[in-house]
């Protein structure tokens, strides 16, 4: 191999780039699930039509009496535009030049920066897509600030933990709509990196400029950097929709709503929220809710989506009489070609469960998968730069590197057509069976 640009760029782009697809289309859940129902965008937005108010007028009459007036159909354009998702690394000389002599060391060092690049993309793509579009990753309580490696503690601890922080972690802090590590723009001046996830409650940050971590007010946010900034004052969020976005009472819409559609104007644009009230995960609560999703939506749900924890109490807990058949295997392909599907009986019907570490451990959301929609204007691709190459020399304020950068950039989103489509019940206690 030569000791080029160019050569680096093919392999990049002819090599790698089907396996990086192909590896993250298996492994993460929102394209696993919903593959088959990929819409393409149209310039920067995929514009829907759903049903949100429907003829409601049933009326009896007398013989030969008058008949009731009609009731209207009210539908309405929802849109959603694409998230700009990407994750940069870096090929350094030394790798580079290895291709002259030796292929193997230059095909080690290659795969040690994708490996790095596909799971960590792939990490934060399912983050993203079962959270709730803010980015937020958990609050903090009181800190002082102060220099070098400084431990911050988690306020809320019902509600989060450390479970989606790892060592390296690059972090914005947010007081209100203020970002607290400087900075109004799209990227902060500096920023917080994670050193160490000390326990379920505690990490460890230092500044990535080497500075002293700033003051923060009790409860503020931690986010993802550059997930969100200052615009006009207030926080944009720039992740893409999730399910915990969609299975939301309205609480977490901006101003003009999800999709553009208000909640308050629209009962049908308003997920199911039940508090479960510390009940356990199971087939009881199965029922429960669909009973309530058959009085409040037109949808059957066909998708239960759970952590670990709640799964194990849904198919193995103490709840029921008949433990041995509470599911049945599903086909390996119905969820993910590398997953097996798990199913249970709910109400005559069976229903698929999905498990993730990223969704909340006391909640369960029960989703009817055919009124979610993929939009994409690309899937996971190397990012192609304004010269035409796919590799830059890397480059910042104090000089240069001996090395060559690129990205891995996916420009997607999720959607919902029909809100009540989703329900989310809440509360849950963890099952007993569970060892700590």
């Amino acid at each position: 191999m030569l000791n080029t640009r160019t050569t680096l760029d093919k392999a990049l782009k002819y090599i790698y780039e089907p396996g990086m697809n192909f590896a993250l289309i298996n492994n993460t859940v929102a394209f696993s699930a919903f593959t088959k129902r990929k819409f393409p965008g149209v310039g920067k937005a995929y514009v829907f039509a759903t049903h949100l108010k429907r003829n409601e007028y049933v009326a009896a009459r007398k013989h030969d009496g008058y008949y009731a007036p009609t009731g209207t159909e009210t539908p309405e354009n929802g849109s959603v535009v694409p998230s700009y998702v990407h994750i940069g690394f870096e090929i350094t000389n030394d790798v580079i030049k290895a291709s002259k002599g030796d292929k193997a060391a230059f095909k080690d060092g290659m795969k040690m920066a994708m490996d790095t690049s596909r799971d960590t993309l792939q990490t934060h793509l399912n983050r993203m897509f079962l959270g709730d579009g803010t980015g937020i990753i958990c609050d903090v309580a009181t800190f002082g600030g102060g220099a070098g490696t400084q431990t911050l503690t988690i306020k809320s601890t019902s509600t989060y933990s450390t479970k989606m922080l790892r060592q390296g972690m690059p972090l914005d802090f947010w007081n209100a709509n203020t970002r607290v590590n400087g900075g109004a723009g799209e990227l902060p001046t500096d920023w917080a990196v994670v050193q160490s996830v000390l326990s379920d409650t505690t990490f460890s940050v230092a500044m990535y400029g080497g500075g002293s971590v700033p003051a923060i007010a009790d409860g503020s946010y931690v986010i993802t950097m550059g997930n969100a900034w200052v615009n006009s004052g207030t926080r944009a969020c720039l992740e893409p929709n999730g399910l915990r976005l969609f299975a939301d009472d309205g609480t977490l819409d901006p101003t003009s709503g999800l999709h553009g559609i208000s909640g308050t104007s629209y009962d049908a644009w308003q997920a199911i929220i039940k508090n479960a009230q510390g009940a356990d995960a199971g087939p009881g609560l199965a029922s429960a809710m669909a009973i309530s999703y058959m009085q409040k939506s037109p949808f059957k749900f066909n998708m239960i989506w759970v952590h670990p924890q709640q799964q194990h109490g849904l198919i193995y807990g103490n709840d029921g009489s008949y433990k041995d058949k509470r599911f049945v295997n599903g086909s390996v392909t119905d969820i993910g070609d590398n997953m097996e599907a798990v199913v249970i009986n709910v109400a005559g019907r069976k229903i698929k469960v999905q498990a993730d570490w990223f969704i909340n451990e006391t909640e369960m959301t029960f989703l009817d998968s055919a009124q979610m929609r993929y939009v994409e204007l690309n899937g996971v691709e190397l990012e192609e730069q304004a010269d035409g190459q796919y590799m830059t020399p890397w480059r910042d304020s104090t000089g240069a590197k001996p090395a060559q950068v690129g990205y891995w950039m996916f420009r997607g989103n999720w959607a919902i057509v029909a809100r009540n489509a989703i329900a989310r019940a809440y509360g849950l206690s963890k099952p007993s069976s569970m060892p700590w």
